[in-house]
């Protein structure tokens, strides 16, 4: 399953109030998501700044000169693998939603591991391939998942019930299609699951469902493209795997964008006259559809998280306007969302499982700057279970919240049903740290 974006319905409580009253709303549950088959088509932007983390003890480095370690080689209706020129080369026969995992010859828990990848054959948007940790069985493990057709994902299993840490989201830190190559590193660590492609930064998340178990390589061969029923293989080569080093927080900014260009893989959109597009150095979301919300997020995945941002209402009537921003994102049925409106009002909710709920309700503050046009400084922080929100250096938010862990986040911006005026906002000037 890859991501197929969803707007988010505003449906109000009461009677929607004008001018300096504040919309009191409830959200409806969204739709199901599609197959990878359906997703939306995004741009492939280069990626995010990149970040280096010191290294621990090695425990295995492989070449693949021989199969001294006892890979797993041979052949089956499903599967071939041999060892080769350097390479443990992987074959997955048929593409039928299956993947594959095989077992190295150490065994370690909290891990930090590297490996050099080739895909060699198949269509890329039914391939995937990478690590598993804190692997007990096949009903029990933490799974980070390259695709060469540009996305990548990070999900679990626990008890035969899987679920998505971070969704399938586009990075151009992936070199995409047959033959390319890219570098992978996972980090499993004190609950984080961390993740570099071609040593690019991409994702930190925190999941404390597993522990124990160990690593294993993974390949899978999905039918998202079920005109294609070519095999998929994958070659690894120089795998390095480590012991972690202690969780240190990172201190410098992860992500910057100013806007000019997409270099930090915004999942930008055109959708029957909604759209979040970069235009003359700004994100700018529009919004048409009555009582709606849109979500725009780049292909960086951070479940804690600091995110500073310059935010204007563009145009549309300010009473019927929201903007802000969401963390712990990982679909339309769980998150939590900042919002605040044009007339200087400002809200904390949640929703979790698919069912919404309030943690600060809809409040006044002298902070924000009311009014089309008037630019706010933002800050949003998600860090454990504190929920923190900032109007220009002013605080108005500090709530504490324990039920989501995981996820990435968003920018968001959306419109209410005071009138039938369609509304735009502005966002720039944007960092995003590890708070």
């Amino acid at each position: 399953m890859k991501f197929t974006r969803i707007k988010q319905l505003y449906f109000a409580l009461a009677a929607l109030l004008l001018a300096s009253l504040a919309c009191s709303l409830v959200e409806a549950p969204a739709a199901t998501e599609q197959p990878a088959a359906t997703s939306v088509a995004v741009a492939t932007p280069e990626p995010t700044q990149e970040q280096k983390p010191e290294f621990g003890e090695i425990l295995l480095e492989e070449n693949f000169a021989d199969n001294s370690n006892n890979w797993y080689v041979g052949a089956d209706a499903e599967t071939e693998s041999l060892v080769e020129d350097g390479k443990y080369k992987v074959r997955i026969l048929i593409p039928d939603d299956s993947f594959y995992w095989f077992v190295p010859p150490v065994s370690i828990s909290e891990v930090d591991m590297a490996v050099d990848t080739e895909f060699t054959e198949g269509a890329p948007e039914n391939a995937a391939y990478g690590f598993l940790c804190h692997f007990k069985d096949g009903d029990n493990y933490h799974r980070f998942r390259v695709a060469p057709d540009g996305t990548y994902a990070i999900d679990k299993s626990v008890n035969t019930e899987q679920s998505y840490i971070f969704e399938w989201t586009k990075t151009n830190a992936i070199n995409q299609g047959v033959g390319a190559t890219n570098k992978l590193r996972a980090i499993c660590s004190e609950n984080h699951l961390t993740l570099y492609i071609n040593d690019a930064f991409v994702a930190d998340v925190v999941d404390t469902s597993l522990s124990g178990g160990s690593f294993n390589l993974m390949v899978g061969a999905y039918a998202n493209n079920q005109d294609d029923k070519n095999p998929i293989g994958v070659n690894f080569s120089n795998l390095i795997v480590q012991k972690p080093l202690t969780w240190e927080r990172p201190t410098e900014v992860l992500m910057a964008d100013s806007f000019d260009n997409n270099n930090n893989s915004w999942d930008i959109f055109d959708e029957n006259g909604n759209s979040a597009q970069i235009e003359n150095g700004k994100m700018v979301i529009k919004v048409v559809d009555t009582d709606s919300v849109y979500r725009v997020w780049p292909g960086v995945a951070l479940s804690n998280v600091e995110m500073t941002f310059d935010a204007a209402i563009q145009e549309g009537t300010q009473a019927n306007v929201a903007y802000g921003a969401t963390c712990r994102y990982l679909d339309n049925n769980n998150y939590y969302s900042f919002s605040m409106d044009g007339d200087g009002y400002y809200t904390l909710t949640k929703k979790v499982n698919g069912t919404l709920e309030t943690i600060i309700d809809w409040t006044q503050s002298s902070a924000l700057k009311a009014g089309v046009g008037e630019t706010n400084h933002v800050r949003v922080v998600c860090l454990d279970s504190t929920l923190e929100l900032y109007a220009n250096d002013q605080l108005m938010i500090s709530s504490q919240d324990a039920s989501l862990t995981a996820g990435g986040f968003a920018l968001q911006a959306g419109r209410f049903a005071v009138d039938d005026q369609p509304m735009s906002v502005t966002f720039d000037n944007m960092e995003v740290k590890y708070p």
